[in-house]
């Protein structure tokens, strides 16, 4: 049994809540005891990259490797299939970001080995937008200014004389691209759309008065 393939089937049983014993699945894959150490450590090294919740432990009373805090059931291959079409027409990352992304989903799907396969054939069709900047740790970092309520200084060309002080309100996806939706940090509290792309960087400026956290309230209800 080729790599993939192994450490693709001890990963679904690891999602899957299985015990895995060293010797036994040794012996079932025709691998190496050190063939299989690696493969720990190459999932503990993923779980790990993707900031997973779970872990990886050997349990000596179940003599094998276990995922702890279990993850959701994993996807069935039409709900990935969904998901794969849905994210594929977006067109709304960089392509390096998209397979990421539909990797992780695929890895997280019950016949994992096929969804890798269909994940590959959906990144080679994949057209990526014009504007080629990497947009995923963007927003990531912007939904936490907005969880934690923060007024920001937007940066970019766009901006007029450079910069923008805003307050943060919602990412929303549509039309090919990646808004933020915003209120000015301004006595008019003018409503904000502005496309991620045009955003190169931010900084926080302080936290929300209760008056604009009201404000930030009543913009995401439109």
């Amino acid at each position: 049994m080729d790599k993939v393939t192994r450490i693709l089937m001890l990963y679904s049983r690891l999602m899957q809540g299985e015990v895995v014993n060293k010797t036994r699945f040794c012996l079932e894959t025709e691998c190496s005891s050190r063939s299989f150490d690696r493969d720990i450590e190459d999932i503990r090294l993923y779980l790990s990259e993707s900031y997973s919740a779970g872990e990886l432990w050997y349990d000596r009373w179940e003599g094998g490797y276990l995922l702890t805090e279990a993850m959701q059931p994993p996807l069935e291959d039409a709900e990935y299939l969904l998901v794969e079409k849905v994210l594929s027409d977006s067109g709304v990352l960089r392509k390096d970001e998209m397979d990421e992304l539909l990797l992780h989903i695929a890895l997280h799907t019950k016949n994992a080995r096929r969804a890798t396969v269909k994940e590959k054939h959906a990144i080679d069709r994949y057209i990526e937008p014009e504007h080629g900047k990497p947009l995923l740790k963007m927003v990531e970092d912007l939904n936490a200014a907005i969880d934690s309520h923060q007024v920001i200084r937007i940066y970019g060309d766009k901006f007029d004389p450079g910069y923008r002080n805003i307050i943060p309100c919602e990412i929303r996806c549509y039309d090919k691209k990646i808004w933020l939706l915003a209120l000015a940090a301004e006595k008019d509290a003018q409503e904000l759309l502005i496309p991620l792309e045009e955003i190169e960087s931010f900084s926080i400026i302080r936290n929300q008065s209760i008056k604009e956290k009201q404000q930030t309230e009543s913009c995401v209800k439109i």
